[in-house]
């Protein structure tokens, strides 16, 4: 229970797991769904540029697991399918690793958890193209599972970096989207992180989720 408010009111406050990655492939959603079923996870994040999105969104509703949508800017292939089209956030790969069709195979692909970074640090990137991208995403989700998103959170916390918070807000108010995950956390639940160069990168997340939060919440 929460300390009362000012009012007196107790709240009840209780832990919620979610699971990020769903669709990614069947070993995945396999492992979540048993989590799931177990009582470990509340809720899952669906990746819809994975290579099991569409079967994994079926399995999920199957068992009554509510999803939210993983935005993924950062592996694999974009849901924007002409590549002209989101052409500041890919490159060329020479072997993907990515699960399902083109496994292996030399193709366009975003560029990284910290390619992406640099490339939004030098102004590379288009904020019209991740726009353009967030909205395919978005629309997936929903032709996918029929329902608007009980959440949006980010693959690689994408969705906090600078420039690309601001326009994931306004596309989320759009599409109605009432809850977006953030990662804050204080310094202290890093430390032990290793490497040290790790325990940076997410010390530098979470003080860019804490300037996101401001703009998700100025969004609604």
């Amino acid at each position: 229970m929460s300390p009362p408010d000012e009012s007196g009111e107790v709240f009840e406050v209780g832990l919620l797991v979610c699971a990020d990655d769903m669709g990614l492939c069947a070993q995945r959603d396999s492992g979540i769904l048993s989590a799931f079923s177990q009582g470990i996870v509340s809720s899952a994040s669906l990746l819809v540029t994975g290579s099991t999105a569409q079967d994994a969104a079926r399995r999920a509703k199957e068992e009554g697991l509510m999803l939210g949508l993983h935005l993924n800017l950062t592996e694999g292939p974009p849901q924007v399918r002409d590549e002209n089209d989101v052409h500041t956030l890919v490159e060329e790969v020479g072997r993907s690793w990515w699960p399902g069709d083109g496994c292996g195979e030399r193709r366009k692909e975003f560029k990284g958890k910290q390619g992406l970074r640099d490339s939004v640090e030098r102004r590379e990137v288009s904020l019209d193209q991740v726009s353009l991208e967030v909205q395919a995403q978005l629309q997936a989700f929903l032709d996918i599972t029929g329902y608007i998103p009980l959440h949006v959170d980010g693959h690689q916390h994408c969705h906090v970096i600078a420039g690309i918070a601001a326009v994931v807000a306004r596309v989320c108010r759009r599409f109605g989207v009432r809850c977006i995950r953030v990662p804050c956390e204080g310094y202290e639940s890093f430390k032990h992180v290793e490497p040290p160069s790790r325990a940076d990168f997410c010390w530098q997340v979470s003080g860019l989720a804490r300037d996101a939060r401001l703009m998700f919440r100025e969004e609604g």
